[in-house]
């Protein structure tokens, strides 16, 4: 019988799906802070169009220096962001239905990525649990695989 502590394998694939992208985030935290595009740029010292282009995923790996400065900007707000999340982000940017990703799971991430921080973690923290019961209902024979 398998202990109870002992964590299933993970699948890097699921994880790296369910990562948020730097579009989504810096949307997030735009919207979080109550900024426009202008308002962003104008404190982060760049171009409006910049922002524009890093939401839509145009500029898929900006500038170390220019995270940096979205960082900053957020800290000034109060809203706590690492440039390391920000570069994760951006190294995220691989669209999340390429690994054949199933859709529900894409329109799940969509939809969950517009939720703030918190309701995301409580969603992922119950989707796991329920992960957690099909593995376990799995290995004791009560649920078939196709």
């Amino acid at each position: 019988m398998e202990s109870q502590g002992r964590e299933p394998p993970r699948d890097d694939r699921l994880e790296a799906a369910f990562r948020p992208r730097l579009p989504e985030l810096l949307i997030h935290l735009r919207e979080r802070a109550g900024w426009s595009q202008v308002e962003l740029a104008e404190r982060v010292g760049v171009d409006q169009s910049l922002i524009s282009r890093i939401e839509t995923g145009t500029t898929k790996r900006p500038q170390r220096r220019t995270l940096m400065r979205i960082a900053d900007a957020f800290k000034e707000a109060g809203i706590q962001v690492e440039v390391s999340q920000l570069e994760d982000a951006a190294d995220a940017s691989v669209p999340v239905g390429a690994y054949g990703m199933d859709d529900r799971l894409v329109r799940i991430y969509e939809r969950v990525s517009t939720y703030p921080p918190e309701v995301q973690d409580a969603f992922y923290d119950a989707l796991y649990a329920a992960f957690r019961l099909m593995e376990s209902a799995h290995s004791a024979g009560r649920y078939e695989t196709r």
